[in-house]
């Protein structure tokens, strides 16, 4: 499965996002963004940077800027989630910016409640905001272990998926991205197998069928196959249907009459 950057999760001033959700889970991301969940009910299994964590009623997680991520629900749940630019909480941001927390789940059972509903408050102010940012920031710190990470990587494998979300339509190549960068190709093909555990081939493949398989089933767009796989850069339809058959395990006549969109 492709890792998602979220480009969308600007690290932009004052950029804060939160919802509440129930039975939550969701597929591999990272952005440039803070991200801060509380479980309120049930039990959440959260993966970041490789690592399994367990989440239960009343704990807190902390996710750091470019740290890979997904979250699945176990059973059931219910959770909050915060998603805030590193202007909010600056000077945290520049003293913790090149470590990793060892146990980023910590408890916060205890200041959940008005936390949460004053980071939600429409008519709070940003140091209203700032300070219950901090204090979650306060708890993540006295629960956990600072080890120094590897700087860099991350920020550099955010510019090459900037780039791919811009142009995975278009004839791209691995090589080509490390000129752009202006960054040893081997060490980015490197980079990129070890993080995402596929070569940029398949994940550029799983990019286009992706996109392909929402063409699909959007009826406004009322595209055939063979424009579809023309627009997600494919020189024909049949390589086009191999890859699909491949990563969706049906082809795309199969895939558009199980979600019930033929007309």
């Amino acid at each position: 499965m492709a890792i998602e950057y979220e480009s969308d999760r600007t690290d932009n001033p004052d950029y804060i996002y939160h919802e509440n959700q129930k039975d939550h889970s969701a597929l591999t991301h990272f952005h440039s963004c803070f991200e801060y969940m509380y479980c309120s009910s049930g039990k959440l299994n959260v993966q970041i940077d490789g690592k399994n964590f367990i989440m239960v009623q009343g704990d807190a997680v902390l996710i750091l800027p470019y740290q890979i991520h997904s979250n699945q629900t176990v059973n059931n749940s219910e959770d909050y989630v915060c998603v805030f630019s590193s202007s909010y909480v600056y000077s945290f941001f520049e003293t913790h910016k090149n470590v990793f927390a060892t146990n980023p789940v910590f408890p916060f059972q205890k200041y959940a409640d008005e936390v949460n509903a004053s980071l939600q408050d429409p008519g709070g102010n940003r140091y209203q905001k700032k300070a219950c940012l901090y204090k979650i920031l306060a708890e993540f710190v006295k629960h956990t272990k600072f080890e120094i990470k590897n700087t860099g990587n991350s920020a550099l494998l955010a510019s090459l998926l900037d780039y791919v979300n811009d142009n995975w339509m278009n004839d791209i190549s691995l090589k080509k991205i490390s000129s752009i960068l202006h960054t040893n190709y081997n060490y980015l093909s490197y980079l990129f197998n070890e993080t995402f555990k596929m070569n940029f081939s398949s994940f550029i493949n799983e990019t286009r069928i992706s996109n392909a398989q929402t063409m699909i089933l959007n009826p406004s767009k009322n595209m055939n196959f063979a424009e579809i796989a023309i627009s997600c850069g494919y020189s024909s339809i049949r390589s086009f249907n191999r890859n699909f058959q491949i990563i969706t395990g049906m082809t795309p006549s199969k895939y558009k009459s199980l979600h019930g969109r033929v007309k």
